[in-house]
């Protein structure tokens, strides 16, 4: 009765219109206004008895979000201007071109003061700051970074790292906020597996060499500098290839920040919400041994801690890591033959060796030392579209807890 006097449709793509979806809209309206209500205030207008039962009725608008997002000043000078700074980074232009870069041999060098790390996820490893001198690191004098300095075909850029509390203390106060922060990640691992206490870090490290970051019009820009004779070519650079995932896994143990021994919900603030076993669902989530799932990725989780890592593959088709993993991809071609991995591993160093326990019939497997990481190849069906049907290719690699 309501809409044929107000002259509207009884009925719109959401359904019905009623007298409840219209209290609705204009409690909506009411939290959006230009002066709004609060939560409380509210409640107490809708005749409600608790701010629960009001929340449903108070949505934000496009508008609101995007009036919050911008006052917070997230892209404006109030957060990067106080935590964002820049780190240079070489780029061997060579190694991309070559495709020994998609084969797991570093192609990125963090400029430390001291010495360059080659690790991939640099930006999220905990120990930026002050390095501990993992097997990514190396000194500036030494014959590996000499060598890498003379390459002609080098491309310097400045890549922006987002600081944490800790680590902007450490930038603003000097010594005594970066030796708080070392004893903090004394035994935190680093990387490459062991901690700054088993490496042995110098009481006195120096801190990474960042810039501050300047702004213009409103927006975050990297700056851009060249000083290799080809700087003016544009160059295509994938940011991580699934080789260089799959050979710091086997190298490591991790994947990024994601580590054996981490809450699941540590692990899903930086994943999102994980697929559960049906497991979790039909007994409940404290059930022990079953993974949760992120397309490729598996967690198995015990006593509400990762106890496994999973990266499975299906050789002859595409799958999907998530952006945590494998950035800048929404899926990626899941055919490895165990030749390209040993190779890759060996550029890398990586030591592995045979899996007695899981080779057997057409399947094979290695594992990596000192990580412990298990991969397993298997020859392929005859409904897998893969060049070679006579070859192994890797099904699934993995790390469990002892």
């Amino acid at each position: 009765m309501l809409c044929r006097k107000a002259g509207v449709p009884d009925a719109d793509v959401r359904g019905n219109i009623t007298s409840h979806r219209a209290r609705s809209t204009i409690a909506s309206q009411l939290y959006n206004a230009k002066e709004p209500m609060t939560l409380f205030e509210l409640q107490a207008w809708l005749g409600h008895r608790s701010p629960q039962s009001a929340q449903y009725y108070a949505k934000i608008t496009p508008n609101t979000l995007s009036k919050a997002y911008s006052e917070a000043g997230y892209f404006e000078a109030g957060y990067f201007e106080r935590n964002v700074r820049t780190i240079e980074v070489l780029v061997d232009r060579d190694a991309v071109a070559s495709g020994a870069a998609a084969t797991g041999e570093p192609w990125q060098h963090y400029d430390l003061g001291h010495g360059y790390c080659s690790y991939t996820f640099f930006e999220q490893c905990q120990h930026r700051m002050a390095c501990a001198r993992c097997d990514f690191y190396s000194p500036k004098e030494s014959t590996r970074s000499q060598l890498l300095q003379a390459k002609s075909n080098l491309q310097k850029m400045a890549v922006s790292i987002p600081l944490t509390d800790d680590e902007q203390a450490a930038v603003d106060d000097g010594q005594a906020a970066l030796d708080r922060l070392l004893d903090r990640l004394a035994d935190t691992p680093t990387p490459a597996g062991p901690t700054p206490r088993e490496l042995d870090l110098p009481a006195t490290a120096r801190l990474l060499p960042l810039v501050d970051v300047r702004q213009g019009g409103g927006r975050h820009r990297t700056a851009l500098i060249s000083e290799c004779a080809q700087a003016q070519e544009s160059v295509t650079v994938t940011a991580v290839t699934l080789m260089n995932v799959l050979v710091d896994f086997a190298r490591t143990g991790r994947i990024g920040p994601l580590h054996c021994g981490m809450p699941l919900t540590e692990a899903e603030d930086l994943l999102g919400p994980g697929r559960p076993h049906p497991a979790h669902i039909m007994k409940g989530p404290d059930i022990d041994g079953y993974p949760y799932s992120w397309n490729g990725l598996r967690l198995v989780v015990t006593q509400r801690a990762v106890s496994g890592i999973w990266i499975n593959l299906w050789p002859g088709s595409t799958a999907k890591l998530p952006q945590l993993v494998l950035p800048d991809s929404e899926s990626f071609e899941a055919t490895v033959l165990r030749e390209e991995l040993v190779t890759a591993l060996d550029t890398a160093g990586c030591h592995h060796e045979v899996n007695p326990v899981l080779t057997f019939g057409e399947q094979s497997s290695i594992l990596t030392q000192p990580a412990e990481v298990c991969a397993v190849f298997s020859l392929p069906g005859r409904d897998h579209h893969v060049p070679h049907h006579d070859r192994h290719y890797l099904d699934v690699m993995h790390k469990h807890t002892a």
